[in-house]
């Protein structure tokens, strides 16, 4: 607000409409005229080289030149802001640039940036395409992703990567101009660390973050606020890598981060009880035994009766063509109407069904499922797989061993490869 505000005042200025503006209005504009002009305030023309007289009156040369410019504190709260909104490395923010793609294409829809970020530590794969979006990272699946009609420049997004990196953008414009550059943090500072005197600056450190932290008062940080404490924070509130592995996420970064072990065990306990009481209480998918099949041949009326069906359907059913996965969806949908349900929820869907031709499939994700509980957070893992994970292994129950261990040799290279899509929701349609 009070850079756009000094902005209009210059562009107001320029172009003579301050005449009935108060005196010290129509020499603020002067004053900013000169500056955005020259890079500095008209001074004495004395040895002392002093800002003039009437500049003083106006303001100190911070301030003036914050009229139109970002300042150190201003890039250090920007910081805080990116790094806590995206989870990214502080270095990878520090070092981004203003550079992007809108994949949106200013169309209305829900706006989005497309930024390239650079991770040194991560070697051939250290450069990155990231999508800043219009979402906030703690907004669920179906929340709205803003006001699609808004335009840059409208209203103060501080809650979204999208919005934050826009404005960083705006701002920091001229400060790039004056520097030929196209880093994304620019700003003018009265001086710097090292002897440094007053100009512009792109390089982005610790100490503007610790800067803004100690102003205010109300953050009970020990030490301050920290870009890698922020990160850290992110990592554990969203349980999901950010530019890292899951199983990086679990084994490296939460467990530094366990002063509150008990509190997240707990959490953990308790989301893990619900998911079984869930996979418990809720509708189970119908299963068809070899024994149905069989009679399925001599007497498909019987069968497709007890199972909710017409005998079209069974038969559409045992030749494969209803497949989802882990079973068969029986539901009868007319036209261009699809499901955009994902086919993990056929396990508690009341129009699914199953025959042993499914049980290799159900084996194989079982299976998976057991083994990416120990490449995850365990409330993520608790939270998204749990119940389909007890949901699978009660029907591995109602199998029995042999039948289990015959459907885990007869799992083919397809089937995994089916399975691998299936876990990373590639089949989902929304």
């Amino acid at each position: 607000m009070r850079i756009r505000a000094g902005r209009e005042l210059l562009a107001e200025w320029r172009r003579g409409d301050v005449l009935d503006h108060p005196k010290a209005t129509q020499r603020r504009g002067k004053l900013l005229d000169y500056l955005d002009r020259h890079d500095d305030v008209p001074r004495s023309s004395s040895g002392v080289n002093l800002p003039k007289n009437w500049v003083w009156v106006l303001g100190s040369v911070a301030d003036h030149f914050a009229q139109l410019h970002l300042t150190s504190f201003d890039v250090g709260a920007f910081a805080v802001l990116l790094v806590g909104l995206t989870g990214q490395n502080p270095t990878t923010i520090a070092k981004a640039t203003a550079e992007h793609h809108r994949p949106d294409g200013h169309a209305g829809g829900p706006p989005s940036a497309m930024v390239k970020l650079d991770k040194p530590r991560r070697g051939p794969g250290r450069h990155m395409n990231v999508a800043l979006t219009s979402v906030p990272p703690w907004a669920r699946h179906g929340m709205p992703a803003g006001d699609p009609s808004s335009r840059a420049g409208d209203t103060l997004d501080l809650h979204t990567p999208f919005g934050v990196y826009m404005l960083l953008v705006e701002l920091a414009a001229p400060a790039r101009v004056r520097l030929d550059t196209d880093a994304l943090f620019a700003w003018w500072a009265p001086r710097g660390g090292k002897g440094a005197g007053r100009g512009y600056r792109t390089r982005l450190e610790s100490s503007h973050v610790l800067t803004w932290s100690k102003q205010h008062r109300n953050l009970d940080v020990a030490g301050g606020v920290t870009l890698a404490r922020l990160r850290l924070t992110f990592n554990e509130l969203q349980q999901r890598p950010v530019a890292h592995t899951e199983t990086t996420l679990a084994n490296e970064y939460l467990v530094r981060n366990r002063g509150n072990l008990a509190e997240y065990q707990t959490v953990v306990a308790t989301t893990l009880a619900e998911q079984v009481k869930k996979a418990d209480t809720r509708a189970r998918m119908q299963i068809l035994s070899a024994a149905d099949v069989a009679e399925a041949r001599t007497n498909p009326t019987a069968v497709a009766a007890r199972y909710g069906m017409d005998t079209q359907t069974l038969e559409r059913l045992l030749a494969g063509e209803l497949n989802t996965v882990l079973g068969a969806c029986v539901d009868g949908v007319e036209g261009d109407q699809k499901c955009t349900a994902s086919f993990m929820l056929c396990l508690g869907c009341p129009c699914a069904r199953a025959t042993p031709a499914h049980l290799p499939l159900q084996v194989a994700v079982h299976d998976a499922l057991l083994t990416r509980k120990a490449t995850v957070t365990p409330l993520r893992w608790a939270t998204r797989f749990a119940e389909p994970y007890y949901r699978l292994a009660d029907l591995l129950d109602l199998a029995g061993g042999t039948a289990v261990v015959d459907a885990r040799a007869a799992v083919t290279d397809t089937d995994a490869e089916l399975v691998r899509h299936f876990l990373e929701r590639d089949l989902d349609i929304a």
